[in-house]
């Protein structure tokens, strides 16, 4: 069973203790208000600012989209949330890579846009296990971009997948599949089955935070 007011109370003490990966798990139960804490975004990037400087790159991650979006008393900045999200996604951090992505896809922070980098950025987050990589790969294949030849039959592998894993957003483009019978899909207006699912989680690796950030659409071209 989930306790997120438990969970809370454990990053707070793992923060306290050093460990730097827990000041940015409390940082995101800051950013949504969850956990017995108030939704403070000041707070949030106080955390997130702690643990990029400490050497975790979740981190740095985080804390590019606060410079990205302009909270936590940030000025919006997106070059140097680019820069963050570089430094995630050289070291490892899949979920910079996804925001990187976005960046390159929509030409911001500086960028030229550069849609068939997005899709190789998608792909290492992917494969990396970073969900909201994959969601936007699916996209790129279901409309044809950044390179790829247009295969709904792959986009629907791909929504299957974060959908099961548990980010529920994607199942709306899922269901949207079902009810067309659309990438060799039986036609179901019922859409997959219910039970499977697992409730998205504030610990997501890139949760609502990107889309917020450019209010995308799943067609966007």
């Amino acid at each position: 069973m989930k306790d997120v007011t438990h969970a809370s109370q454990l990053y707070t003490q793992a923060c306290s203790g050093g460990a730097m990966y827990g000041c940015a798990r409390l940082g995101d139960l800051y950013w949504w208000g969850i956990g017995g804490l108030t939704k403070d975004f000041k707070r949030a990037r106080q955390l997130y600012t702690q643990a990029c400087d400490g050497g975790d790159l979740y981190g740095c991650s985080a804390l590019g989209a606060q410079y990205e979006l302009g909270r936590g008393g940030l000025a919006k900045d997106g070059a140097h949330a680019v820069q963050l999200y570089r430094q995630a996604c050289d070291g490892g951090e899949v979920s910079g890579c996804v925001f990187l992505g976005g960046a390159y896809e929509y030409g911001t922070g500086g960028l030229a846009k550069d849609g068939a980098h997005a899709v190789q950025l998608y792909t290492q987050a992917c494969d990396g296990g970073e969900l909201f990589g994959c969601a936007e790969l699916g996209v790129a294949y279901e409309v044809g971009k950044g390179g790829l030849t247009k295969d709904v039959t792959r986009a629907v592998q791909l929504y299957t997948q974060v959908c099961e894993g548990g980010e529920l957003f994607v199942c709306i483009e899922l269901g949207v599949a079902y009810e067309g019978g659309k990438g060799g899909l039986t036609k179901d207006v019922r859409g997959p089955c219910s039970s499977t699912l697992k409730p998205a989680t504030a610990g997501s690796r890139v949760d609502a935070r990107r889309s917020e950030s450019h209010t995308r659409t799943a067609r966007a071209g």
